[in-house]
This record gives C-alpha cells, structure tokens and sequence, in this order.
C-alpha cells in the first residue's frame, strides 16, 4: 500500500477506509506510512473478495506496543471465519491463525519473540 496522503494499494485496484483517524507519518519504509493508536484505529481494505485459495499481504510493521493480541491484519466475517497475524499472541510471540468454517483453528506460532 501506498500511502502518500491516500490509502490506495500500489495499482490502485482497491481502496481502504480509514476509521477513527489513524496518522499519517513521513517515517514509512517507503514514503508515508500510518501509525495507529492500538485501541480503535484501523483500516478496511474495500471491494475486494479474498478467498482461502491463495492470497499475500506484503507489508511493513514496527509494532511499538506490548498489548496481547493486537492485530497487524485480520480477515473474516464471524468467529468461524476468519485468518489474522499479530505479533503478540499473549506468549510474545508472533502467530498466524486461519479458520475455516466448521473447522477448529490452525495456528502458527513463532518460536522466538519479536524484537522491538
């Protein structure tokens, strides 16, 4: 994503909402980046239809908060669908979760702590 004043991806196939205000900061990985409060900001990513079949997410982190369970993204529609990464997963440790409907989740788990 590119975020020189807009929250457009870098084709600008799809669009992000913004809610609650995050900041934009000149400090990105390239160009602008945003910064989030950790309690209600956040972005939805608009018209697009992601599937369990194939799907990639680059994108730069620099987590600066010690909270459990905060999401750097998180896809899904109820507690039985859904697939999110955060790197604290109440152990310090990154962890990817995937659930498919019916299905018990499927976590991958980090053998070592993030560094700050």
């Amino acid at each position: 994503m590119n975020y020189d004043g807009a929250a457009t991806d870098f084709y600008s196939n799809y669009t992000t909402t913004a809610f609650n205000t995050p900041t934009y900061t000149a400090s990105g990985m390239f160009g602008q980046g945003l910064t989030f409060n950790g309690t209600n900001q956040y972005l939805t990513l608009n018209g697009a239809n992601i599937t369990w079949n194939q799907f990639t997410f680059p994108g730069w982190a620099y987590p600066n908060s010690s909270a459990n369970w905060p999401r750097l993204f998180d896809f899904g529609n109820s507690t039985d669908s859904y697939f999110f990464l955060t790197p604290n997963s109440g152990i310090t440790t990154l962890r990817f979760g995937i659930k498919a409907p019916g299905q018990t989740e499927q976590p991958i788990d980090a053998g070592i702590p993030l560094q700050n």
